[in-house]
């Protein structure tokens, strides 16, 4: 049986207080300890990180500096590739950004 728990990134353009965040925070306390979870929102709000109760493994991540669209997308693959995630979610973020990095 593999125990191995999964690692999810999510990458919101913002992760201030709405419905897709309180969703996301929602979803992250119902998957418990199964997952370990990666939150990068390119506007560094991160005001909906109130809603996950203690005990969630979730880490909150700088965007990369602004730097033209192409660096930006860039960096931001560099990243993805570094997080080595098993599920990527993205919320409202550029869909030209999401293209290049996935």
């Amino acid at each position: 049986m593999n125990t191995a728990r999964r690692r999810f990134v999510h990458v919101f353009s913002t992760f201030g207080r709405g419905g897709p965040q309180i969703r996301a925070a929602q979803l992250m306390r119902q998957l418990g300890d199964t997952c370990e979870h990666v939150v990068m929102a390119m506007d560094g709000d991160v005001a909906a990180r109130q809603q996950l109760p203690e005990g969630v493994d979730v880490t909150f991540c700088e965007p990369p500096p602004r730097a033209g669209f192409a660096q930006t997308a860039r960096q931001q693959r560099a990243w993805l590739q570094q997080q080595r995630p098993d599920l990527v979610l993205t919320i409202s973020v550029e869909r030209g950004v999401t293209q290049l990095v996935s």
